[in-house]
C-alpha cells in the first residue's frame, strides 16, 4: 500500500525537526518538498534510493557526502542541480532516502518506506530464514486458530449447543491432528 501524501508530510516534518543535516540546502530541498503536494505524489522512501533510476539520498549527522542525486547512474552533488532536476522533472518518480540513526526505531520514516523496485528486500533474505519465518507464522496461526476453537467449545458447552460442540470438537481434532504431522 503506498502512503498518503499526509503521511510523507509527517516523516518529512519530523526529519526537519529532529535531525540535524550538515547543508542548509538540504533543509530548503527537504522543505519545497513538504509544500509541494503535488511533486510528494511521486516521492518514494526507500532505502539503498542510490541505485535507482533517479534517487535522492541524504545523510544526516555527516559531513561526508551529505547529499547526492543519482540520475540513471550519473551522480549530482550541487544543491542547486539536485533543486532543479527535482523541480523539472516532478511528474518523474523520485526515490527517497534519508539516512540517520536509528532508523527504524522512527514510526513516521519508518511507516512511510516501500520497497525499492531496484532492490527488494525480499531478494537479500536468505532461503533458510524464509521458511523458518514461514513455519513459525503457520504454527503461530495454528495455535490462534486452536485458542478460538477452545472458546468456541466452552461457549457451546454453557449453551447447551451439543451439535455445535461436536461440530468445534471435529475442527479441533483435525487441527491437532495436522499440527502433529
Amino acid at each position: 500500500m503506498e502512503p498518503r501524501i499526509q503521511e510523507k508530510q509527517a516523516a518529512l516534518r519530523w526529519c526537519l525537526e529532529h535531525l540535524h543535516f550538515q547543508r542548509r540546502e538540504i533543509y530548503w530541498i527537504l522543505n519545497y518538498l513538504l509544500t509541494h503536494p503535488a511533486i510528494l505524489k511521486n516521492v518514494h522512501f526507500v532505502e539503498q534510493a542510490g541505485i535507482t533510476q533517479r534517487g535522492l539520498v541524504i545523510h544526516a549527522e555527516t559531513t561526508t557526502a551529505p547529499m547526492y542525486l543519482t540520475v540513471t547512474g550519473q551522480e549530482f552533488t550541487d544543491a542547486e542541480q539536485i533543486f532543479h532536476e527535482i523541480r523539472f522533472h516532478w511528474n518523474t518518480p523520485l526515490y527517497l532516502e534519508i539516512i540517520f540513526a536509528k532508523t527504524w526505531q522512527t514510526a513516521p520514516y519508518v511507516g512511510v518506506l516501500e520497497d525499492n523496485p531496484e532492490h527488494s528486500w525480499n531478494g537479500t533474505v536468505d532461503e533458510n530464514l524464509k521458511s523458518l519465518v514461514d513455519d513459525r507464522l503457520t504454527a503461530l496461526e495454528a495455535a490462534y486458530t486452536k485458542e478460538q476453537l477452545w472458546e468456541e467449545i466452552d461457549e457451546a458447552l454453557e449453551n447447551g449447543d451439543q451439535e455445535k460442540f461436536q461440530q468445534l470438537s471435529t475442527q479441533l481434532k483435525s487441527l491437532t491432528k495436522k499440527s502433529l504431522d
